[in-house]
């Protein structure tokens, strides 16, 4: 399942040829013309991939971690000659950067351990992927910055937006807005709720799986979470949102959803 969102965020296929140990990345996104197939950042080897593609959110960057599945993921952010762990969590996984600088990515895997060192910019998504610890074939390295392999700790949450204009509900006022959604005798009516709230309010995904459980069918739970999507503040954990859908069909309906409008 969770592998399963993060192909929803960036749709691809690739290989690794034996000949030439080259790993073949096929995009199918769908940007506006202004930026069609446009990438700001690309390294590819027969080890791993660091692929960076332009994201609606010009105050933040994302970063995924594609692969391999069930590694060790941690992100140190690096300042004034200072390292310091902000982010630990199993592949497939990501993070929302909302200050730029110098980040160190360290994938751990059957003892072996690939690091990198990135500039992340606002406005980027970077997908990272290292099939080379599936084949073994990254040396092991070590770092005074990274500890022995641990359980990983509660990822660090993306801090709330500071804008005024987007707030999230406390508890006791979306308990209310729940009631309100139940109470709306037609699911016009539930979505017009919704719409008018999600245009002042953000949301967590826990509050996107409660207020998808209002809904009974589908289609209409379909229409909900392309509303509550853009205002969801904790992507790190948005591949839970394909668990409201019970049937494959509108699975899919969403995630052609997303590629469409680039998330």
């Amino acid at each position: 399942m969770r592998l399963a969102i993060l192909t929803v965020l960036f749709i691809i296929s690739f290989s690794q040829s034996t000949a030439n140990a080259q790993i073949n990345i096929n995009f199918s996104i769908n940007f506006p013309p202004t930026i069609q197939n446009s990438l700001t950042y690309q390294e590819i080897t027969d080890q791993h991939y660091v692929i960076g593609v332009p994201w609606n959110y010009p105050n933040k960057a994302l970063i995924i971690i594609m692969e391999p599945s069930e590694a060790i993921v941690e992100i140190y952010r690096q300042v004034a000659g200072t390292t310091t762990l902000i982010f630990q969590d199993y592949a497939p996984t990501a993070i929302e950067i909302t200050t730029p600088g110098t980040y160190n990515i360290v994938i751990s895997y059957n003892n072996l351990v690939w690091q990198k060192t990135l500039t992340i910019k606002p406005g980027i998504k970077y997908l990272i992927g290292v099939p080379g610890l599936i084949t073994g074939t990254i040396p092991i390295h070590t770092s005074p910055t990274h500890p022995p392999a641990v359980q990983p700790v509660q990822p660090v949450q993306p801090v709330q937006p500071t804008n005024v204009a987007c707030p999230i509900m406390p508890p006791d006022e979306f308990s209310n807005f729940l009631q309100l959604l139940e109470e709306a005798s037609f699911s016009d009516e539930q979505l017009k709720l919704l719409r008018t709230a999600a245009a002042t309010h953000c949301f967590t995904v826990d509050q996107a799986l409660s207020i998808a459980q209002i809904f009974d069918f589908d289609e209409d739970k379909l229409e909900a979470m392309k509303i509550i999507y853009p205002a969801l503040i904790d992507y790190a954990d948005a591949y839970r949102i394909l668990e409201v859908f019970e049937f494959q069909d509108t699975k899919e309906k969403f995630t052609q959803w997303l590629q469409t409008m680039g998330y």
